[in-house]
């Protein structure tokens, strides 16, 4: 089997969210299990935002995610939050952090106990 990429004009990158970024500009953003860690989710998406229009996020889904944490017996003195969670997102909190930032929602999985979306930048914006 072909290892990703190969035979592909595909490019992956690596990059801190608050990083500066080039401005050059990419197909599409995956950002997964990181906003949930961040004191200013909006401004990382926004940030984001600088050089991309299509982007695939994904976070826990709240408050399922801690339920499923003391279910399973872990993280008890935390009430099921996993270590560095700093935002709790429902699927409602979550839209409207993206739909803030000028993205439109275009479609979601739900698969438990993550919320997976993919949006595009408002053409306004």
């Amino acid at each position: 089997s072909a290892k990703c990429g190969e035979n592909s004009s595909s490019r992956f990158r690596e990059s801190g969210i608050y990083e500066e970024l080039k401005e050059r500009q990419y197909d599409l953003i995956v950002c997964c299990e990181v906003l949930e860690h961040m004191e200013r989710p909006e401004d990382a998406v926004k940030n984001l935002m600088r050089i991309s229009k299509e982007f695939i996020f994904s976070v826990p889904m709240e408050p399922i995610w801690r339920m499923m944490n003391l279910a399973r017996g872990k993280y008890i003195q935390d009430l099921g939050n996993t270590s560095g969670h700093i935002q709790h997102f429902s699927k409602r909190s979550f839209k409207k952090v993206l739909v803030e930032c000028g993205l439109e929602v275009v479609c979601w999985e739900t698969p438990l106990p993550w919320l997976i979306v993919y949006c595009r930048k408002l053409s306004n914006e």
